[in-house]
């Protein structure tokens, strides 16, 4: 999703086209792992922390257009809502002192993102969900003013046939709301950490990140509070659930596209991908001339289908292939 969209208007014949060079792409990517030095074996880590603006009444803060001049666009960009950001690390070596490295980095860019807040008369804040965020905030004219996003939520209300979102949950509290658009997805933000895997244990590694899953939500739970209501101590994965509620054509349609998975991979990563073109429509089109060899389309499609664990194709700096794991649900 953080590819740009520079065609809007698409025809019935652009949207073959993208599906004709999604299959095409997916068969090369079948031979890249059959032969495992078709990847790159470094180890490398990074990490992506969304983050909030606020006021100085602690409410949402929708300045991130301001906010992010002057900023590396690579270290920091927005969020769909104008009041988050994302702060990006490096990726580092995983070798000696890798977690200090990416503390250090990130200390520093927090701090600069505080100075710089400072200056407009805001704060920073980590918030898995601000607990003084109001329905009201969530609404078109607080959404960056990024093509994808509009196109984005053009293309899921045109799924919903303008029904709105309902979402109900029961915990201390009860909460049932509808939502027309997909801001409500803007109330949740996360830590994402991301991690190349070598080919030959990246499928006993992929399958590790179900497991510590659990335990890694409980430890880092961040977001008890949803719209003043006291719920779930961690509201942020029933809520991104239901905000793009979109099923595939799958598993007679009921592959949802913000899920946990389906099954601990057999092989390779390669069978996520084939869930990708086997299970899910794609929900936005982009139209590249690039070689099927630079992925462009299997690696647009795959950021339309929000994983908990989502495996990653990704490319080295000398332009070799890379497998990923980002681990999306802290």
């Amino acid at each position: 999703m953080g590819e740009k969209i520079e065609q809007t208007q698409l025809t019935q014949e652009d949207q073959e086209l993208f599906y004709k060079k999604l299959y095409e792409e997916t068969c090369l990517l079948q031979k890249w792992f059959q032969d495992p030095k078709s990847f790159s074996s470094k180890i490398y880590a990074g990490i992506e922390l969304e983050a909030c603006l606020l006021d100085q009444k602690n409410s949402p803060h929708p300045i991130n257009g301001i906010f992010l001049q002057g900023f590396d666009s690579n270290k920091m960009t927005h969020e769909l809502s104008k009041f988050n950001f994302e702060i990006n690390s490096q990726a580092h070596p995983v070798e000696g002192k890798v977690f200090s490295q990416l503390k250090k980095e990130l200390t520093q860019l927090w701090k600069l993102s505080g100075a710089r807040a400072k200056k407009l008369q805001s704060k920073v804040g980590l918030f898995g969900i601000l607990p003084t965020l109001q329905p009201d905030a969530l609404n078109i004219q607080n959404m960056s003013p990024e093509e994808r996003y509009f196109v984005l939520n053009e293309v899921i209300s045109k799924k919903w046939r303008g029904r709105p979102v309902q979402f109900e949950l029961r915990g201390k509290d009860h909460l049932s709301i509808e939502h027309q658009d997909v801001m409500l997805e803007s109330a949740c933000t996360s830590m994402q950490i991301h991690i190349t895997l070598r080919p030959e244990i990246a499928t006993s590694l992929f399958n590790w990140a179900y497991v510590i899953s659990a335990p890694m939500i409980a430890i880092c739970a961040n977001s008890p509070f949803l719209f003043e209501k006291d719920l779930w101590e961690e509201n942020r994965i029933p809520l991104f659930e239901n905000a793009v509620s979109l099923y595939g054509k799958g598993q007679g349609g009921q592959a949802g596209r913000v899920t946990f998975g389906t099954a601990y991979l057999k092989d390779s990563l390669f069978e996520e991908f084939v869930r990708n073109y086997t299970e899910y429509m794609p929900v936005l089109y982009a139209a590249y001339q690039e070689t099927p060899a630079s992925m462009k389309h299997l690696r647009f499609h795959n950021g339309t289908i929000w994983r908990w664990n989502r495996p990653v194709l990704g490319f080295d700096a000398d332009g070799k292939p890379h497998l990923r794991l980002e681990h999306r649900c802290i």
